[in-house]
């Protein structure tokens, strides 16, 4: 018995080891919304921000500084870049004047929340990500948008709205949005 549980953490450690990886080490060929966002903040200096958070049609915007993977930190929602979700995307890439743009849409029939995101990045170094999420319950059905925009100097502006619904209820409706002015 005693062999048995010197084993144990063994067999722990290389279970572990042999589990797919998720977030950017996937490689599922999909984008990695926290790879992207992690990749564009860590070479950034602190910025000064204006945030406003509206709740149910009651804005309040406050000054802030501070690391901008913080204040995009939203975009981990948007995550698509998952074992799991290996095939269920459509991919739809469109060059555009001075660009690209690359679409991904969830195929129909699959229940993931990640329904639409979109990539677009300009040759100038201006890049940007769109997407809507969407998770249902018995209990409860959560909305989420995003819109982030990052130019060739950094992280610009975001939107994040998020409708949170309740069965037998009105729609709790949040919204932040973020602005650099620094």
């Amino acid at each position: 018995m005693k062999k048995l549980f010197a084993l144990l953490p063994i067999l722990i450690i290389v279970a572990a080891s042999c589990r797919p990886k998720g977030g950017m080490d996937a490689n599922t060929g999909y984008f990695s919304a926290i790879h992207f966002r992690d990749s564009v903040c860590i070479r950034m200096p602190d910025y000064d921000y204006k945030k406003t958070l509206i709740v149910d049609g009651k804005a309040e915007t406050i000054s802030v500084k501070g690391q901008t993977i913080n204040q995009v930190d939203f975009v981990k929602s948007f995550e698509i870049n998952k074992p799991a979700y290996r095939n269920s995307y459509s991919v739809n890439t469109t060059k555009i004047a001075g660009g690209v743009v690359v679409t991904y849409t969830l195929n129909n029939g699959l229940k993931y929340p990640v329904k639409f995101i979109k990539y677009t990045k300009l040759n100038n170094g201006d890049c940007a990500i769109e997407g809507n999420t969407l998770e249902n319950n018995l209990i409860t059905t959560i909305k989420r948008e995003i819109l982030v925009d990052f130019t060739a100097t950094g992280f610009s502006k975001l939107d994040y709205k998020v409708e949170d619904k309740l069965a037998g209820s009105s729609p709790s409706i949040t919204e932040i949005k973020l602005e650099r002015v620094g």
